[in-house]
């Protein structure tokens, strides 16, 4: 053979391997094409049924949507309108009415992590944490929701017969809300004849009365006291507002004064954050909160939910 056909034999034989190396390339690349989409799928699959969770247990439809699993038995009524929030309910709010949310969050919480259910419709993992009520061995209490982008907070303790606005999320800032407007109910079973303010230390010698300011840069709050159901209450003031200062000490007290008085008080706390709290006896609370954004979301902090597919090490969360 000349050295014209030994060259010639040599290409043909470095083509061969290189046409024999990319047929192995191509399908190790359409092999990992596969478990890439595979494994994207997986994730998929896994995101959908963490949002469909989510949707189902924490998130708190907004306007006039169907109520959710969590919202149906809500311890407290509410509205979302735009840039407003609004809620209702008994105050202090009733600890069989906490007690009865937590159990239906935790019978929701047995049905979706059931293995025999995963096995037969995903296989995918569930893990939900939600605190336990004592009737489910636990001891808690208090709920805790939020909206986004805001981050405003709500948080309700039958422990301390309090409802709180604040801090719901890394980023909150009580001059976000531009106002706050509550009103009070009371029933034949109160007795307050005195009411007791503070506003921006001591700025007010009296319970302030003032209209809302728009340009004002610091949040105002009005409270309004509907008595006309109280016999025995005697209040010279039945309406407090103001702008108040974040960083300052404000408070609205609702109290009795004298002898043959039977109950607790009534204080309204304003700072950084503002807590309701009520050692008397139930009375009826609303109040609506403006914010400088749309409200986008609202719902419970009290859910943790992950999903997962084991057999591609997926794990998904927030």
């Amino acid at each position: 053979m000349n050295n014209k056909g030994i060259l010639f034999s040599v290409m043909v034989l470095f083509l061969l391997l290189s046409l024999a190396s990319l047929h192995t390339a191509t399908r190790q690349d359409m092999q990992s094409m596969q478990e890439s989409d595979a494994t994207l799928n997986a994730f998929i699959k896994a995101k959908g049924k963490y949002e469909n969770l989510r949707n189902s247990i924490a998130e708190l439809p907004k306007g006039n949507a169907e109520g959710t699993i969590s919202a149906r038995v809500l311890p407290f009524s509410y509205s979302i309108d735009g840039n407003n929030i609004s809620i209702s309910s008994d105050f202090p709010v009733q600890q069989a009415s906490v007690q009865s949310y937590l159990e239906a969050l935790n019978i929701f919480r047995v049905f979706a992590e059931d293995t025999n259910y995963a096995r037969e419709y995903d296989s995918l993992h569930v893990d939900i944490n939600v605190p336990l009520p004592k009737s489910w061995g636990g001891s808690d209490a208090n709920l805790s929701f939020a909206e986004k982008p805001g981050c405003m907070g709500l948080a309700i303790s039958s422990d301390s017969n309090s409802i709180a606005v604040g801090t719901g999320c890394v980023g909150f800032d009580m001059n976000s809300v531009k106002r706050i407007d509550l009103n009070i109910t009371l029933d034949s079973g109160h007795d307050f004849n005195a009411m007791d303010c503070n506003f921006n230390d001591g700025s007010f010698n009296s319970c302030p009365h003032e209209d809302y300011n728009s340009q004002e840069k610091m949040p105002f709050f009005s409270a309004t006291i509907l008595d006309s159901g109280c016999g025995s209450c005697s209040l010279a003031q039945k309406t407090v507002s103001a702008h108040f200062d974040k960083s300052k000490s404000n408070f609205v007290r609702l109290r009795c004064f004298g002898t043959g008085c039977r109950q607790g008080e009534i204080m309204l706390s304003l700072g950084q954050g503002t807590e309701f709290s009520n050692s008397a006896k139930k009375a009826g609370i609303s109040f609506s909160i403006d914010l400088n954004s749309q409200v986008e979301s609202f719902y419970s902090r009290d859910a943790n939910i992950m999903t997962g597919d084991s057999g591609f090490g997926i794990k998904v969360w927030e």
